[in-house]
């Protein structure tokens, strides 16, 4: 969940969503990398026959 500071004066509700919908994105792109990562770490995993690999909690 992303949380987004506004100042009062700019309080209206097209900002609100477009802020928020620009930390959502942010979010899902950097979850996306992680992801990416994490099946390119597992391919090699497999291929040098390794048992285990350690995924960070926040990114599941």
């Amino acid at each position: 969940m992303a949380f987004v500071m506004i100042p009062d004066k700019d309080f209206t509700p097209l900002l609100i969503a477009s802020k928020v919908q620009s930390e959502i994105a942010e979010t899902l792109r950097s979850k996306t990398n992680a992801i990416e990562m994490i099946i390119s770490a597992f391919v090699d995993v497999r291929e040098k026959n390794v048992r285990y690999i350690f995924v960070p909690k926040d990114i599941l």
